[in-house]
């Protein structure tokens, strides 16, 4: 198994959770703070932080610190766009094994 398919499956390994893919929807339009990200999901303060961190630690997300304030932003937007396809392939199966089951019913 070559490094660059340990850092792939790394990388979709960070991005496996619903939580994380909405924090970087919630990031697609510009940089938050921490102190606005944790208020709208309904898990605690410290969880959210530990899903920040992991999503830094892969390099998706960056921070800086603003005085007392953590900023966290996209690191590489490019990440969106592996998202965008992503989420486009995933309606094309499902519209797939929906088209087969209408023809098997058929």
């Amino acid at each position: 198994v070559s490094e660059l398919n340990k850092l792939l499956a790394k990388f979709f390994k960070v991005l496996a959770d619903p939580t994380r893919l909405a924090i970087i929807e919630f990031l697609e339009k510009g940089e938050k703070c921490a102190c606005e990200i944790h208020p709208i999901f309904s898990q605690t303060q410290s969880t959210i932080s530990i899903h920040l961190t992991k999503l830094v630690n892969a390099g998706i997300l960056s921070f800086r610190q603003d005085g007392v304030r953590k900023m966290y932003s996209i690191k590489d937007r490019q990440v969106l766009k592996v998202l965008e396809f992503t989420k486009e392939l995933i309606q094309k199966w499902n519209e797939e094994k929906i088209q087969e089951l209408k023809n098997l019913g058929s």
